[in-house]
C-alpha cells in the first residue's frame, strides 16, 4: 500500500486525527464517535485513516498514549530542572 502524501504545511495527518479525536470526545461521548467523524474533522480520508489505525479503538489507544508519553516527558523536565536548580544551591 503506498504511504499517503503530506500535502500541506502545518499538523500532519496523524496528528490532526488524534486532534479530532479529543475534539469528538469533548463533545459526545466515546461510544458515539465514529471514523466518519474522525476523518471530517480531521479532513483526511477513510483510507489515510485506515492507513495508520486498525480502528477507532486503535487510533484512542495511540491518542492516550501520546498523551501519557508527553505529560511524562513533561514532568521528567521539570524534576530535571529542580534537580539543577538544588545543585545550585
Amino acid at each position: 500500500m503506498a504511504r499517503p502524501r503530506k500535502e500541506q504545511d502545518g499538523p500532519s495527518a496523524l496528528e490532526r486525527m488524534e486532534e479530532a479525536f479529543w475534539e469528538e470526545l469533548e463533545e459526545k461521548p466515546y461510544a458515539k464517535i465514529t471514523v466518519t467523524d474522525i476523518v471530517k474533522k480531521a479532513q483526511v480520508n477513510r483510507n489515510a485513516f485506515y492507513y495508520h489505525h486498525d480502528d477507532l479503538d486503535d487510533l484512542a489507544h495511540k491518542a492516550v498514549s501520546n498523551l501519557l508519553l508527553a505529560g511524562g516527558a513533561n514532568v521528567i523536565v521539570e524534576l530535571v530542572g529542580m534537580e539543577d536548580r538544588s545543585t545550585e544551591e
